[in-house]
């Protein structure tokens, strides 16, 4: 109950500060700063089944931990669809840590129109423990060995120019095809939400 209640403190407090942040002057993101404690974490997926962040292996991996009582990172959730639309080469795995689990999950992405991501779910937040996270949401971009490339504390949009260009990153790139490792044209296509309405992630911290 501690974890959940300093969880939903910290998801609080980056929502409000999301809101003052969209009245400063916009900055240059880099979403490729390091949390240093990527683990082989457990999870569930669609039907009760246990799986593993290893079982990705060989695939480039956009780790993503949310809640549905979470706000920010409800507002990050259609970008994150989009992105995994988007980039069929990247596995996003949107780990819920609602009690509720797959159900709770399942509706939510059904009211909300979110057709791409697979449904993921970690009821006891063991997830967020394990990985030493700060607070949610909070997103691990993943190689495709199994090694961390880079993390995001706090909702960040998906859509940007930057994000695109940082999951792009881990896809592979062909001898002698200088665009292999871009995003498909349809990304290049993704609208850039206006100013004020731009997600900025919060600070990892020191």
């Amino acid at each position: 109950m501690a974890l959940i209640l300093a969880a939903l403190f910290v998801c609080t407090h980056a929502e409000r500060r999301e809101n003052t942040d969209s009245e400063k002057p916009e900055a240059s993101i880099q979403p490729l700063e390091k949390f240093g404690t990527l683990t082989d974490i457990a999870f569930l997926a669609e039907g009760g089944r246990e799986v593993r962040l290893r079982d990705f292996k060989g695939k480039p991996v956009v780790l993503n931990l949310w809640a549905t009582w979470c706000g920010p990172c409800v507002e990050e959730m259609p970008s994150l669809d989009r992105l995994q639309r988007d980039f069929p080469g990247v596995e996003v795995v949107a780990v819920s840590l609602d009690k509720q689990g797959e159900e709770k999950v399942r509706e939510f992405l059904a009211e909300e129109g979110l057709k791409h991501l697979a449904i993921y779910a970690d009821p006891s937040m063991n997830a967020m423990a394990a990985l030493g996270v700060p607070g949610i949401p909070a997103t691990f971009l993943i190689a495709r060995d199994g090694t961390e490339v880079g993390g995001i504390n706090g909702a960040y949009d998906w859509d940007s120019p930057e994000a695109r260009a940082a999951v792009a990153s881990l896809l592979p790139k062909a001898d002698g095809d200088a665009d292999a490792g871009k995003p498909l044209e349809a990304q290049r296509r993704a609208p850039e939400p206006p100013n004020e309405n731009r997600i900025v992630p919060a600070s990892m911290g020191p």
